[in-house]
C-alpha cells in the first residue's frame, strides 16, 4: 500500500498564508475541504488539498463558470 501524504493544520495555513483559526473558520463553513481524524489529531490528504487548489483555479480562470475544460 502506497502511504498517503497527510498535511498539518499548521502546514495548511502555512500554504495558505493564514492563521490556524482562519483555515478552522473556512473548514466550518464548507470553503475547505474538512481533514481526517488520525490518531485524535486533524489531518489532510493531499489529494483533498489539491482537489481544492484545482477547483480554485479553474474558479479564477472563469472555467468552472463556464463549464470549460483545459
Amino acid at each position: 500500500m502506497k502511504p498517503r501524504e497527510l498535511f498539518t493544520t499548521q502546514q495548511i495555513a502555512d500554504m495558505l498564508h493564514v492563521h490556524r483559526n482562519t483555515l478552522a473558520r473556512a473548514v466550518k463553513a464548507g470553503n475547505f475541504p474538512p481533514p481526517i481524524t488520525v490518531l485524535g489529531r486533524p489531518r489532510w490528504r493531499g489529494e483533498d488539498v489539491d482537489a481544492y487548489f484545482e477547483r480554485q483555479t479553474k474558479l479564477a480562470r472563469g472555467e468552472a463558470r463556464r463549464g470549460r475544460n483545459p
